[in-house]
């Protein structure tokens, strides 16, 4: 289920708003606020107030359940590639995700980030078990783990809107690499790149105490 899907059902059956109620509730435009409900993104700070107005978790506001994590999985096992989870041995909740390609692990993440650039893939994806699913899916994991290692080095931790403001971190390196602002991956360079982004971005936004 989609931000946009899960959004207005939160609304509704938490909620005795409208749509137009909650947007001024929030402090948004009616307009800024449908263009959520109808599948555009809010920026870190905006979802984490809309969580807390609806009294739920990130999670829950996303959707991330254990539902769509097995779809996620199921989806990158029939592009071909290979997923190794890890668990919690006291809660048996999942806290990392690997994923190999022809033995080779591409990338490790938690739950948050996996789903995110699973579907940000299969949305662009011609055929799920097409070639360029794979290629995608290796590029984006690999800017994302890269921006995830940068930003655990430098906070210490990860919490749940460290992992948002981690995806709005990828959508600036995304942009950058489109207009040749950054070098190709798999060079010193380019995660010297990333470093710099994830300590401005760490500088303006420093972690909760």
């Amino acid at each position: 289920m989609a931000l946009k899907d899960n959004l207005k059902r939160l609304r509704e059956t938490t909620t005795s708003y409208n749509a137009k109620e909650f947007a001024a509730f929030l402090g948004l435009s009616y307009t800024t606020y449908m263009g959520y409900e109808r599948g555009s993104w809010p920026n870190e700070e905006t979802l984490v107030k809309i969580a807390r107005a609806l009294h739920v978790s990130i999670d829950d506001l996303l959707g991330y359940q254990l539902n769509e994590l097995e779809e996620c999985l199921n989806l990158c096992k029939a592009a071909g590639l290979v997923v190794q989870i890890d668990r919690d041995r006291n809660s048996d909740k999942v806290t990392n995700i690997a994923i190999f390609q022809d033995k080779r692990c591409i990338a490790q993440l938690p739950p948050l980030l996996f789903n995110y650039v699973t579907q940000r893939v299969t949305r662009s994806a011609a055929k799920i078990t097409a070639e360029p699913f794979k290629v995608q899916f290796q590029a984006i994991a690999f800017m994302l783990q890269l921006v995830y290692e940068a930003k655990l080095q430098k906070t210490g931790s990860v919490s749940d809107e460290d992992l948002l403001s981690i995806i709005n971190i990828l959508e600036s390196v995304k942009s950058a690499r489109d207009n040749g602002d950054l070098p190709s991956p798999n060079t010193e360079d380019y995660k010297s790149a990333i470093n710099e982004i994830v300590s401005q971005q760490t500088e303006n936004n420093p972690p909760q105490k």
